[in-house]
């Protein structure tokens, strides 16, 4: 294709934005978190599995859940995706809000105890 002045104009590189630095960031440090702070999520051989054993399956729907807020939320602050989307954008919007208070509503409820445990061995002299 051509214009009226025959030259064409060159492809212009999008610049960075800060939001992709940001983004970059975050999931840097995501990364290291997971690496130095939650290595046993990622190794079932260590020894903190052994506190998570008894609960462990009710931790997989609550770390997807977690997941998919954190995916989705950037979108719902895309400006050029709430233009183009509307529709996609109020879904995933009221998806997110239900979802969210739902899971707020069954840890509340939650079977598990979390009460902390009697100490070991002979109790501590008192004064």
């Amino acid at each position: 294709m051509s214009n009226s002045t025959g030259a064409m104009r060159a492809p212009t590189i999008r610049p960075l934005r800060m939001k992709h630095l940001v983004f970059a960031a975050i999931a840097a440090m995501a990364a290291y978190v997971l690496y130095h702070n939650e290595r046993f999520l990622i190794d079932a051989t260590l020894p903190a599995w052994n506190h998570y054993d008894p609960f462990k399956w009710w931790l997989l729907p609550h770390g997807l859940a977690g997941a998919c807020a954190l995916l989705l939320v950037p979108m719902q602050f895309a400006e050029g995706f709430r233009r183009r989307h509307t529709a996609v954008h109020r879904t995933i919007g009221t998806l997110y809000v239900v979802a969210a208070s739902s899971w707020r509503r069954s840890d509340s409820t939650s079977s598990i105890s979390t009460k902390p445990k009697a100490p070991r061995g002979p109790s501590p002299s008192r004064p």
